[in-house]
């Protein structure tokens, strides 16, 4: 892994597996947030998220709060730091239920909420969505792919769909 602070930007390199946890799946939530400084006991706990993201490379990009930037204080830093993009490359998988998406290349936008794959050489983009309650799988193919997660709405031009009754 390579930090570029100033840019807050971190790069990883060859065999990348990022796991991603929120509200209930967090673990050591208590040490966090001891480490934070906040009270877990005064925070509502959201349900839980497990998302896990294999791929060659990746790079995340962070934003920070303007009144903290030059404060390098590891627990001030933490503090301030959101996700601003990731950009993944190199045989992607990315599993979020009941989501599955794999191709060559992923970005993901939190401001807009969007998740684009492209496929590369022969390897098409692939989203894979299947529901638990019904047990309908729905299969999208192309060379490019878009989930919006706020809607879960796919876009698919130029692709194929296949689902499952």
């Amino acid at each position: 892994m390579t930090l570029f602070w100033q840019e807050d930007t971190a790069v990883f390199f060859g065999g990348v597996h990022m796991v991603h946890r929120a509200g209930t799946e967090l673990v050591l939530a208590e040490d966090v947030a001891e480490a934070l400084q906040v009270d877990v006991r005064k925070l509502p706990m959201v349900q839980g998220r497990r998302a896990t993201l294999t791929c060659q490379q990746l790079v995340v990009r962070f934003v920070r709060s303007g009144q903290t930037r030059g404060d390098l204080s590891a627990v001030n830093q933490a503090r301030s730091t959101d996700l601003r993009q990731i950009d993944a490359s190199g045989n992607i998988h990315l599993q979020d239920e009941p989501f599955s998406v794999m191709g060559g290349r992923l970005t993901y936008d939190r401001a807009a909420e969007v998740v684009t794959v492209r496929g590369a050489g022969d390897l098409e983009a692939r989203i894979l969505r299947q529901d638990d309650r019904t047990g309908r799988l729905q299969l999208f193919r192309g060379p490019e792919l878009r989930w919006y997660r706020a809607s879960d709405r796919i876009e698919a031009p130029r692709a194929h769909m296949l689902a499952t009754p």
